[in-house]
């Protein structure tokens, strides 16, 4: 039986830290050096600054005077039957969302309430039972990038008559201050 206490213990280590492992390989043993800095890891940080960067982001924008509705131009006077294809489009989203949270978020926690931070590392297939619940909260932060997109110009509307309270891109970094942050962003079903 082979001993593999030098390579268990190497998994342990705060992050940044390097660590020798020595790594059996048929016959010879080769040594190598890691570091625990993993792309996940880089990807990790990223999603940090951008979480924290979107909470701000949303703070600025509703304390501000432009949370607010976009106005409505005279120019825009739908049909009825775009109202309701709107209207429906809209509910059939926040109505999807509250589904994805029970299937992906509340039943995996009522099933295995343990994070998988608090599991031994041998239970691996109980560790993805929230990787659903991480993609949905990561695609909600993710929301906040549509604004870069009209940071300087306008590349696509919105339409005002869908639920909403203006746009958050002009409290973006490097976002144009001059440009307009008046145009309606559909709050259910841009989240969703």
């Amino acid at each position: 039986m082979q001993d593999n206490s030098d390579i268990s213990e190497s998994r342990h280590l705060p992050v940044g830290a390097k660590a020798k492992a020595t790594v059996r390989t048929h016959d010879t043993m080769q040594s190598t050096s890691y570091s625990d800095i993993s792309p996940v890891t880089a990807f990790a940080a990223f999603g940090l600054f951008w979480t924290l960067l979107s909470i701000r982001v949303l703070m600025l924008w509703v304390s501000s005077s432009e949370f607010q509705p976009a106005p409505i131009l005279p120019s825009d006077k739908p049909t009825g039957a775009e109202l309701i294809a709107l209207n429906l489009f809209q509910y059939q989203s926040v109505i999807l969302a509250c589904v994805m949270v029970i299937f992906f978020v509340i039943a995996p926690w009522y099933a295995d309430p343990l994070p998988s931070r608090a599991r031994h590392p041998s239970d691996s297939d109980k560790e993805d039972i929230w990787l659903d619940a991480r993609l949905m909260l990561g695609a909600v932060f993710c929301m906040f990038t549509d604004s870069y997109l009209n940071a300087y110009d306008y590349v696509f509307a919105w339409n005002a008559h869908a639920m909403n309270f203006g746009s958050w891109a002009k409290f973006m970094p490097f976002a144009q201050q001059s440009a307009s942050s008046r145009y309606g962003v559909g709050i259910l079903w841009v989240i969703p």
